[in-house]
């Protein structure tokens, strides 16, 4: 990630953020969308986002601690599942989608060791990535011939190289070799030593097809989660189905927001391609109003980690005073 201290990439990351909320609202007609299309959205448009949001985060913390399992029986599933939550309340407000997983690795990192915990992490990065191209090119093909850009074409073919050659990078010690000799002539020991550690720990879930598997089906349902969610909000608003749509762009929309280390969480970077989205499939900026309200109040579900934080934080203080107590 940038460093966050360098008050130039700060002030880049909020003027990043910002200037797309301007824009798409700036050609908004509050008026009309408060008083004739808010009140028209499907009473069950914001239950079943804010349900469907709910599961997906549980799933990404579920799916997490399954891959810590393969190697260490030291985390319980509720506290791997609290770790994942704080992460997500504490990454709210970090560039790029990598916050949550840096956190979320560093909470546990005593118990799983640097192998396992960075491993565990960069396979849940890496079928995310995979997985979320997958569905980009079946949302692609199932559309009619031509009805996307050529540039999002595009790009998919070059991130589907791109993911190819990541899982290549990750799971082949021969494939891999020569660029660790180079490396190793570059890099301090010190590094190298670190990110051999993460090697290891990625490749030792070559042999577990098991855990892989289960990877790739909680991933899978994660992803159809989100473009369902995406889906859902937009039919609530117009009342037409635009799940092929979605299912082209959603996915894209999610790589290319959480791949800029800029802005928190993607934000503005998120909302400037739905903009793009929206305008393709020929709704109105009124209605991309409603949507981008809508889909910001979900991501504040991401505040229930505050539950586990402040928890934590109280067990984390009681012996202080009780310290405290006994001097008195």
């Amino acid at each position: 990630m940038l460093e966050l201290r360098n008050p130039w990439v700060r002030w880049a990351g909020l003027i990043v953020a910002v200037i797309p909320f301007i824009l798409i609202y700036r050609r908004i007609d509050f008026h009309h969308m408060v008083f004739e299309i808010l009140p028209n959205v499907a009473w069950w448009t914001i239950p079943l986002v804010f349900a469907g949001t709910l599961l997906s985060l549980t799933i990404q913390g579920t799916r997490w601690w399954l891959l810590l399992r393969v190697f260490t029986d030291e985390i319980p599933f509720l506290q791997g599942l609290s770790a994942h939550f704080m992460a997500l309340y504490y990454s709210s407000v970090l560039p790029s989608g990598a916050g949550e997983e840096v956190l979320r690795t560093l909470f546990v990192l005593k118990k799983t060791g640097a192998a396992v915990g960075w491993g565990a992490a960069w396979v849940c990065k890496i079928t995310a990535f995979m997985v979320s191209l997958l569905f980009s090119v079946y949302g692609l093909a199932s559309l009619s011939k031509g009805s996307l850009p050529r540039v999002l074409t595009m790009s998919i073919c070059f991130l589907t190289l791109l993911a190819m050659l990541i899982v290549a990078v990750s799971f082949s010690k021969r494939f891999t070799a020569p660029l660790r000799r180079m490396a190793g002539a570059l890099l301090p020991a010190k590094i190298m030593a670190a990110l051999e550690d993460i090697r290891e720990g990625v490749y030792g879930y070559r042999h577990k097809k098991k855990a892989l598997f289960e990877t790739l089906v909680l991933t899978c349902l994660i992803q159809f989660l989100l473009v369902f969610n995406a889906s859902v909000i937009i039919m609530g608003i117009t009342g037409k189905v635009y799940f092929l749509e979605c299912l082209a762009f959603i996915p894209i929309i999610e790589i290319a927001s959480m791949s800029v280390p800029i802005t928190p969480n993607g934000m503005g970077i998120r909302e400037a391609l739905t903009a793009l989205m929206f305008t393709h499939i020929g709704l109105t900026p009124d209605q991309l109003g409603i949507y981008i309200l809508l889909a910001l109040s979900a991501t504040m579900l991401r505040l229930v980690g505050a539950v586990p934080t402040l928890f934590y934080a109280g067990r984390a203080v009681q012996p202080l005073r009780d310290a405290g107590r006994e001097n008195q």
